[in-house]
């Protein structure tokens, strides 16, 4: 198995990256004790095909280590999470 932890930290580092920018704030990645197969959640601000070129540019992805989903959803005007 080839070593997946260089491009997983440059997943992590652009994701700051990504966060700084505004265009991922928030990221929630999953530790399942029940071993399913989603490694965490991401909310982007971008419209669904920049979401999409954002993601296949994603170290983790293009190595085939992650995969990607991509829902497109609503909320509430001014949602967030409580400080």
């Amino acid at each position: 198995m080839p070593d997946v932890y260089p491009a997983i930290w440059e997943h992590a580092r652009r994701n700051f990256s990504l966060h700084v920018d505004g265009l991922l704030p928030i990221v929630c990645p999953i530790r399942d004790e029940n071993e399913s197969q989603v490694a965490g959640i991401s909310i982007f601000t971008t419209a669904m095909e920049e979401t999409k070129k954002i993601l296949e540019e994603d170290p983790a992805i293009k190595a085939g280590i992650l995969l990607y989903e991509i829902y497109s959803t609503k909320t509430f005007p001014g949602s967030c999470l409580p400080k």
